[in-house]
Order: structure tokens, then sequence, then C-alpha cells
């Protein structure tokens, strides 16, 4: 009996000895609710979260404060224009409309962050892409502004996937800050989070793309790639002769280089040749593109013999149609001497509007790049303070368009970069030859001593730095020396090309119009007819008054001075020795003149004579 009431009240006594600890654990257990520690967790954690949305909120104020300071609104329109295909492929109208739409650079503001992006990405030149490139993720030792840039596009790309992990966002944040300063980008900090989105962004989740644009035309060893050029070597894909034909300065010998390269690339040969030896081709031993350039004439229409026309045909119907393998003929003509050989000497496959590109028509991309790039070269280059560098684009369009097509516009552009004055005559782009003859005439009163080197330079061609003048250049004037043409290439830049010390006219227009604003000057111009080459002078004289067009020089004038049968007599004599017989199978309208008529067979003959004692010896 003791013994089992001994049992039980040790048993009790152990179970008040555990009834604390029982109390204890239940309390405990009691205690661990869940719901009030998960909500202040959450709580926390979701501050935690909005803070990093304001962050990427305030980042992506950046992109269009850097658009400001890097992109210039002149800069824009002109990217606009050269980018303008790209562009119309991926934006939608709207878009364009506001790009178009920016007048200032707080227009910036208005334009869709999408925009913005692509903007930074594509027109900045001082904001490089990171080194593995735009739309990839760039290491974290990339801290360059391009690279931040895109790490902000892609974390804003990360959120509106959900993800809120962003592991550089407080660097990026802070060397944006640095960078650009914060009051200014994102204003006082205190205003700028009471007006916050708890939510933060939650009904504009939409993903910022990378998108590249492709300017219009490229740049490709130094020459742009019109449309013109591409369609040329298109049509050389399936056809084997293609003609090129435009006004006298719209880059047809330009874009006979480009053809050159393309197929030098290809792995072709490639041979310069002149229309006459063009009626001898035969069949080539290896694939060859043959490029002639100014078919007909360098500066005026030079006169084909009778039957040259025929064999002409024959030849070029030949390596058109393979009969004359491996072989591909490229042809160079211009407008003015097309116009003038069609009149006196048909030529059938000249008229073949299936392998003709016209050359005139070039795109506003084309036309602003081509500017662009003659600009680099022009007066601006030496001037830094020059107020054509801020010249708009459509000012220069607007003067283009005013000419009637006789000259084209990349030369026109390349005179006005040379020289403002002329972009300032409206007369210079309805007119350029006769302007241009009136700058000479100016140039004459006023710097007679640069006019004259030029006029040498015009009559030679091309003239050796290396070497003094011929002994006959003082008769043009006694200034006229090696020192002087070098003192008139430092003062007087965009009129001569040097290459390898050796001096040339800019372009080919300008012997045309030097020759004919001498003509007014007996003495001088009968210096420059005496010692001009007789091929040059052969393609610019015309008999009469009146020429089939003004890139002529008329001697009817000249003939009314008594001196002036000397002079003829000396053209005769070296047109005998050029053309031989042949001159009496050309229609060349000087063979109709009187003295040439009368002078010309005993010309030939005397000729023959001198060749004759010339080989015996």
């Amino acid at each position: 009996m003791e013994r089992s009431q001994k049992k039980a009240l040790d048993k009790k006594t152990i179970d008040n000895e555990y009834q604390p600890d029982k109390e204890i654990e239940e309390k405990q257990t009691m205690l661990k609710v869940e719901k009030p520690l998960s909500a202040f967790s959450e709580k926390r954690s979701k501050k935690k979260d909005i803070k990093k949305i304001w962050k990427l909120e305030d980042l992506l104020k950046y992109p269009v404060h850097i658009l400001k300071r890097e992109l210039d609104v002149r800069d824009l329109r002109e990217k606009i224009v050269i980018y303008s295909k790209s562009i119309t492929a991926h934006f939608s109208a709207q878009l364009i409309s506001n790009v178009h739409g920016v007048q200032s650079l707080d227009d910036y503001n208005r334009l869709d962050i999408t925009v913005i992006f692509t903007l930074l990405h594509n027109f900045c030149e001082n904001i490089k892409p990171p080194r593995k490139g735009w739309d990839y993720e760039p290491p974290s030792d990339e801290i360059t502004s391009g690279a931040d840039i895109e790490r902000i596009r892609l974390m804003w790309n990360r959120f509106c996937d959900g993800y809120l992990q962003f592991p550089q966002l407080d660097d990026v944040y802070n060397r944006m800050k640095h960078k650009y300063g914060a009051m200014a980008v994102l204003g006082d900090a205190a205003v700028r989070n009471s007006s916050r989105d708890e939510e933060g962004f939650k009904d504009i989740r939409v993903k910022i793309p990378c998108m590249k644009l492709n300017p219009d035309c490229v740049i490709e060893k130094g020459i742009i790639i019109t449309d013109n050029i591409t369609s040329a070597i298109k049509h050389l894909q399936t056809r084997n002769v293609v003609i090129l034909k435009g006004a006298i300065g719209c880059g047809k010998t330009r874009a006979l280089e480009a053809i050159k390269n393309y197929f030098e690339e290809k792995e072709w040969n490639t041979e310069l040749i002149n229309d006459y030896q063009l009626k001898d081709v035969n069949t080539k031993n290896g694939k060859t593109a043959l490029l002639c350039d100014n078919f007909g004439g360098r500066f005026g229409y030079h006169f084909f013999p009778r039957g040259f026309n025929e064999r002409f045909d024959e030849i070029l119907e030949k390596i058109d149609i393979g009969t004359i393998a491996n072989t591909k003929v490229v042809i160079v003509i211009h407008q003015h001497v097309f116009e003038e050989l069609m009149k006196t000497c048909c030529l059938n496959f000249l008229q073949n509007k299936n392998i003709t590109i016209e050359m005139d028509k070039l795109t506003q991309a084309e036309t602003l790049m081509i500017f662009k790039e003659q600009q680099k070269e022009g007066h601006c280059k030496v001037d830094s303070g020059c107020w054509f560098r801020k010249i708009e684009f459509s000012s220069v369009v607007s003067k283009l368009s005013k000419s009637p097509g006789n000259v084209g516009s990349p030369f026109l552009s390349m005179m006005c970069c040379h020289h403002h004055k002329l972009f300032s005559d409206d007369d210079f782009i309805k007119n350029p030859v006769h302007c241009l003859i009136k700058h000479f005439k100016e140039m004459r009163e006023i710097h007679k001593t640069a006019y004259f080197c030029l006029l040498y330079v015009m009559t030679v061609q091309t003239h050796s730095l290396d070497t003094e003048t011929t002994n006959w250049a003082g008769c043009i004037d006694a200034d006229v020396t090696n020192k002087g043409i070098e003192n008139f290439l430092n003062q007087n830049p965009g009129y001569l090309h040097t290459e390898k010390r050796k001096a040339t006219l800019i372009h080919d227009i300008l012997t045309i119009v030097l020759l004919k604003s001498a003509a007014d000057n007996y003495v001088v111009f009968q210096t420059v007819l005496r010692h001009c080459r007789i091929d040059i002078l052969l393609e610019l004289l015309r008999p009469g008054e009146e020429t089939p067009c003004e890139f002529y020089t008329g001697l009817a004038k000249s003939r009314k001075n008594e001196g002036f049968r000397e002079v003829e007599k000396d053209l005769i004599y070296n047109t005998a020795k050029l053309c031989g017989e042949n001159w009496e199978r050309m229609s060349h309208p000087l063979k109709f003149e009187e003295l040439f008529k009368e002078k010309y067979e005993r010309f030939l003959k005397y000729v023959r004579r001198l060749r004759k004692t010339e080989n015996l010896q």
C-alpha cells in the first residue's frame, strides 16, 4: 500500500516538475505565428524593391539628358536624311513624325524612350558601343558611357520580364550621377520621392528594343556608293555592257572608280581604255573589265571618223552576247557629248536604254553625304569659325534644286564648299558656266598673277612642282613661274589638285571655263591656242560665234584679229599631226572653215615628209 502510494506520489511529482516546461513550450509555439512575421518581411522586401524601381526610373532619365549633350538638332536633321530608309523601316509613322518635329533640344523630351535609345546607339559619334557591341551585357570592368547606357536598357527589359535583381544597379546609378550630375537631371530628391508611385511603372512595362540603323548609302574606299552605282553593278551581273550617261560633273568618273574596285575585289582584270581602243577589242585570256571614261570626248565631242560607228556597234554587240568572251565593258559619256554625237554619228548601242544608267539623279541622302565629304576638304577645313560650317542642308538642297541640270550637282556643291561666295550667288547654280567666267575675269583684274598661273596649268594640264615652267610661260605673264604656282596653291585653295607634286585643275569644267574666259584677250588667247594640246582644242573650239552648247568656245571674234591667221595655221598643222588622213573622214565643224580647207592638205604633206625624215634618221 505504501509502495503504491509512493509510486503515485513520485509520478505526480515528476508531472509537476515537467509542467512548467510544457507551458513554456506551448507559449513558445503560440508565439511562432507566421503571419505577422511574414507581413513585416514582405513589407521590408517591397520597400527594397520599390527603391530599386525608383533608381531604375531615375536612370531612364539620363539617356535623354545625354542625347541633348551629344546630338545637336542640326546634326539630327542630317542624320534623318542619311538614314531615311532605315528609319522608315523601323519606326511607326507617329514616331517618325515626332522625330521630324524636333526643333530644339527640349523637344527631345517628347520622344519615345525607344527612339531615344536608338538615336544614342546610332547617331551619337561620341557614345561608343560596348566592346561586345550593342545588345550584349557589358562586362563589369567596362564603365564607359556606352556600356552604362546599354546596362540601363537591359535592366529595364529584365524588369519588364518580372526580374528585380540588378547586381550593377547601384554602380551604374552612382556613375551616372557622377558623370552627368543629379540635380540637373533628376531634380530635388525630396520632391521627386514625394511624388513617386508606390507601385512603380505599374502600367508601362514595355521593353526597349535594340535597333541597328543603316545609312541609305555607304562610303567604300573614299567613294560614296550611290543607287546609280549599285544599279550599274547589278546590271553588270547579267549584262556585259553598261553605259553611264549624265551631265558633266555629276560623278560618272567616281562611279567608274567604284566599279573598277568592285571587279578587282572579284579578282577580275581591269583595263582603262579610250574610245578608239574599243574598236579593236578581242577575246581576253582572263576575265577582264574594260573601262572607257569620257567616250566621245573629255570636254566636248571630238568627232569620230566615218565608219567608226559600224565597227563600234559590231564590237559591243559581240561583247554583249558573249561572242567576245570573258569581257565586260563600262562606257562613260557626257550628256552634251552624247547629244552632239548623235547628230552626226548614229551609234545604235548608245541608244539602248536597257543598258544605260542615267547618272544625274541623286537621292537627298546621297547629295548630303557628298556635300559633307566635300566640306571636309573645302574652305571650312582651314577655318574653324567659318559660317559655312553651320549651313543648313535644307538651304543647300534648295539652292541645288534651281540648277537646270547642265552641270552635275556634285560639282556645284564642291565649288560652293571651296568658294562660299559662289554659294551666295544665285546665278552660280542657275548658270554656272557664265558665273565662273565672270568669276575668273574678276580674278584677272584683281589678282592677275593668280589668274595667269591658273591659265598656265590649264594649258599644260599637268605641271610638276619640281620643275620650272616652260619658256613660253612668260608670253602669258612674266610672273607665271613655278614659285608663282606654288604661292597660288598655298593662297588660293579650291582650284588645283596636287598629287605626287603634280598640279592639275580640280575639275575638267575649269578647263572649259578658263579657255572661254581667255578668249576676249587676244594676246593671251593666241598663246594658249599655240601651246595647249590639240586634242583638247578640237574638243572645245567651234568656228562660229554661236556654239552647240555653252561648253564650247567660238572662234568668230578671234578671227577678226589680223594676226589670228597665223594662229590658225598652227592649229591646222597640229591637227594634221594628230589626225592625219582621218581628218577627211571626220565631220568636225572646223574642217569646213576656208583656211582649213585651203591649208590642211598642204600641212599634211609637210607632216608626212617630216615623219619620213625622222624615220630615216
